[in-house]
C-alpha cells in the first residue's frame, strides 16, 4: 500500500493494530503505535484507535503501556474500560481488574452485555474461577438479559475452571442452544475427562437435530485419545465420514493423534499420508505416534522429510525426536 503511495486510513490502522493484538506480537505492535501517532490526524478516530492499542498492549502482556494509555485517555468509552479490565484479567492481575470494574461503576459507566461477555471469556482463559463467579453473580443481580453468547461463555468459563456441575446447570437452563453451546459443554466434559457424559451429550445433541461441527469432533476425538478408546474413536471417525463433517487440518490431526495414542499406528500413518496441507502440528503428532510405538528411525525419517520440504520444526518437534532416540536407543542420532 505504501509502495503504491496510498495512505492507510484510520480503519486500516485499526485493522493492523487488531492483527498484532491477535498475534500477541508486542514489538511490531509498538512500532504500529508509533506509526499511528505520526499518521492519525482525525479526532473522531482517537477513541477507537486508542482503545485498540490498549487491548493490543494488554493481550501482549505489556500492562504498563496499556495502563499509561488508559490513564491518559480523557474520552474513555465502555469499550475502553472493558479492554483495560479484560487486559488485567488476561495478565492474571485479578485484584486490579476487579478494582477497575468497581471504579468504572463508581464513575457511572455501567457494563453492558459485551463487557460481561469479554470479562467472562477472559476469566475462562486464565482459570479465574472466583472472579468469574462474582461476575456471574453480578449478571444475575442486575438482571442482564442472558443472551445465547453470554450463557455459552459462562458454560465455557466454568468448564475450563473444572466446575462441571455449574457448567451443566447453566447448559440445562438454556432454552435455545446452538451448535457452539453443545460443543462448549461437550468440550467441558472432555477437559474433565468425563468420556461417558461427553458421549451421552453428543447423542442427545444428535437426537435434537443439531449437526456437530469440526470443533465438536476434535473435542471428542481428543477425549478418546486420552482414554485409549479406539472403538469409540473409530465410531466418531465413521460418523464424520457419514455426516460429511468438514475435515480441516485440525480435525485430521486429531484423528491421527487418536489412532496413534489408541495403538493403531498404521491407521494414523494412513491418515497422515492423506493430508495434503500438513501444518507443524500434523508432523509433530505423527512423530510422537512413532516415538510412542518405539519406531525411532521412522520418527527421525519424518524430521529429515520436514527439512527437505522446508517445514520449520519447533520445540515440540525436537522433544518428539529426542524421545524417539531415547526409546529406540539411538544415542548417536540423539547427540
Amino acid at each position: 500500500m505504501h509502495f503504491s503511495n496510498v495512505n492507510p486510513s484510520e480503519v486500516a490502522m485499526i485493522s493492523m493494530v487488531n492483527l498484532f493484538s491477535d498475534l500477541e506480537n508486542g514489538e511490531i505492535g509498538k512500532a504500529m503505535h508509533g506509526y499511528v501517532i505520526r499518521n492519525s490526524n482525525s479526532e473522531k478516530m482517537v477513541v477507537p484507535l486508542t482503545t485498540c492499542l490498549i487491548d493490543m498492549y494488554a493481550k501482549c502482556g505489556n500492562l504498563d503501556a496499556a495502563i499509561t494509555l488508559f490513564d491518559g485517555f480523557s474520552q474513555r468509552s465502555i469499550v475502553s474500560w472493558t479492554a483495560m479490565i479484560a487486559g488485567y484479567i488476561r495478565c492474571n492481575a485479578l485484584e486490579e481488574g476487579e478494582r477497575l470494574f468497581v471504579r468504572m461503576i463508581e464513575e457511572n459507566v455501567f457494563p453492558n452485555d459485551i463487557t460481561m461477555l469479554s470479562l467472562i471469556i477472559s476469566c475462562g482463559f486464565v482459570g479465574a474461577i472466583q472472579l468469574g463467579k462474582r461476575l456471574h453473580a453480578y449478571i444475575l443481580r442486575n438482571e442482564f438479559g442472558m443472551s445465547l453468547a453470554l450463557a455459552t461463555a459462562l458454560v465455557d468459563m466454568y468448564g475450563k475452571c473444572g466446575e462441571i456441575r455449574s457448567a451443566r446447570a447453566i447448559f440445562d437452563s438454556m432454552k435455545n442452544k446452538d451448535v457452539m453451546t453443545w460443543t462448549t459443554m461437550i468440550s467441558a466434559y472432555a477437559q474433565a475427562n468425563c468420556i461417558d457424559y461427553a458421549f451421552q451429550l453428543f447423542v442427545q445433541k444428535r437426537d435434537n437435530g443439531v449437526r456437530p461441527n469440526e470443533l465438536t469432533m476434535v473435542s471428542l476425538l481428543s477425549l478418546c485419545a486420552e482414554n485409549g478408546a479406539l472403538d469409540m474413536g473409530k465410531w466418531f471417525h465413521a460418523y464424520i465420514d457419514k455426516q460429511g463433517v468438514e475435515v480441516d487440518v485440525i480435525l485430521k490431526t486429531a484423528l491421527i493423534d487418536m489412532y496413534a495414542k489408541c495403538g493403531d499406528i498404521s491407521g494414523a500413518q494412513r491418515l497422515f499420508s492423506e493430508v495434503i496441507d500438513r501444518d507443524i502440528c500434523s508432523w509433530n503428532v505423527m512423530m510422537a505416534g512413532y516415538e510412542m510405538h518405539g519406531y525411532g528411525e521412522k520418527a527421525l525419517k519424518l524430521l529429515t522429510e520436514m527439512e527437505t520440504l522446508g517445514v520449520k520444526p519447533n520445540d515440540i518437534t525436537f522433544i518428539g525426536a529426542l524421545h524417539a532416540c531415547s526409546h529406540a536407543g539411538l544415542v548417536v542420532e540423539g547427540k
